[in-house]
């Protein structure tokens, strides 16, 4: 019975963000060395945002401006809770895994609003990485109606700092609508990690045996 209420309290907790635009949920969610946050901006929370959503068990994630240039808004073109942030950076900051030398995987989804006498990517959200320095791929957009886009980065970073901080810049210094921010990130375990909890989980089945 226990088990059965703690599932369905998951299913009535997780229920918002997944009938959002969470459009891509990667395979790897949820597994052991991973991150999750996701922000809705349901609320005005000043100059510092924190996610309505997390599942980070290495500290609390945040979302900043550089100069402070942020206006909430509780509507925006058919959209509840919506940052407008006027000509300035958008910062994600994401404690993570502390294991050195290992690679880090990062997936990111924004759903924007497009001024529609601009072409796309005119205000299409510019992603990179702030320290260290990652390789950032802009794998498609999705066209969600009424000017609202989707787009999702695949992020890879070489090593594994103990956190990450994204910025999200305009194009040509535009402003930007943003209703929600989804982040995944995965410390992927060197090859020789991933051989011994193979043998691990070996071992502990063969003795179980």
């Amino acid at each position: 019975m226990r088990r059965f209420l703690a599932t369905l309290s998951a299913i009535v907790l997780f229920t918002p963000w997944a009938l959002a635009d969470d459009l891509y949920p990667p395979d790897w969610r949820g597994e052991p060395r991973t991150t999750f946050e996701h922000w809705g901006f349901g609320s005005d929370q000043g100059t510092n945002w924190i996610p309505e959503l997390y599942d980070n068990p290495y500290g609390s994630p945040y979302a900043y401006t550089g100069g402070g240039a942020e206006t909430w808004l509780g509507s925006w073109q058919g959209r509840q809770g919506v940052l407008w942030i006027s000509s300035d950076t958008l910062y994600l900051h994401l404690p993570n895994h502390p294991e050195p030398n290992d690679e880090k995987i990062i997936q990111l989804q924004v759903t924007f609003w497009e001024d529609p006498s601009y072409q796309y990517p005119t205000d299409h959200p510019y992603v990179s990485v702030v320290d260290p320095n990652g390789t950032s791929n802009d794998r498609q957009i999705t066209f969600l109606g009424n000017g609202w886009h989707h787009t999702v980065w695949d992020i890879t970073i070489p090593e594994n700092p103990p956190y990450e901080v994204i910025a999200l810049d305009p194009w040509s210094g535009r402003d930007m609508y943003i209703d929600q921010i989804v982040v995944d990130t995965w410390c992927v375990p060197e090859p020789t990690t991933i051989e011994l909890l193979i043998v691990g989980s070996l071992f502990v089945i063969k003795r179980r045996r």
